[in-house]
């Protein structure tokens, strides 16, 4: 068998063994998945008022809208922070890396 044929041959066997492993493992989660189903859970009932405390929608979209103000708060003084000179250290730190 030649040099060619013979690696011809390898990387198949690799290619073949790497996707039966994978078919494996997703073969085990699907069986997993299935084995340990989520059971049905009883509904508790609403309290009076129509109103829940834990409502995960209102606490998601709290989250969100925190998140938001955070994220423009931080984004509306870039330039600033862009514009203001760097300090000492930085100066020698460059001034070191030309000599270097």
């Amino acid at each position: 068998m030649s040099n060619l044929a013979q690696g011809l041959s390898i990387s198949v066997m690799g290619i073949l063994i790497t996707f039966a492993s994978l078919g494996v493992l997703i073969l085990v989660m699907i069986a997993l998945r299935e084995l340990f189903a989520p059971r049905a859970s009883q509904e508790a009932p609403q309290p009076e008022g129509g109103e829940v405390e834990n409502d995960a929608a209102a606490v998601a979209a709290a989250t969100a809208v925190a998140f938001l103000k955070a994220q423009q708060r931080r984004q509306a003084a870039l330039g600033k922070v862009l514009e203001t000179p760097q300090g000492r250290w930085w100066l020698m730190n460059a001034l070191w890396r030309q000599d270097g």
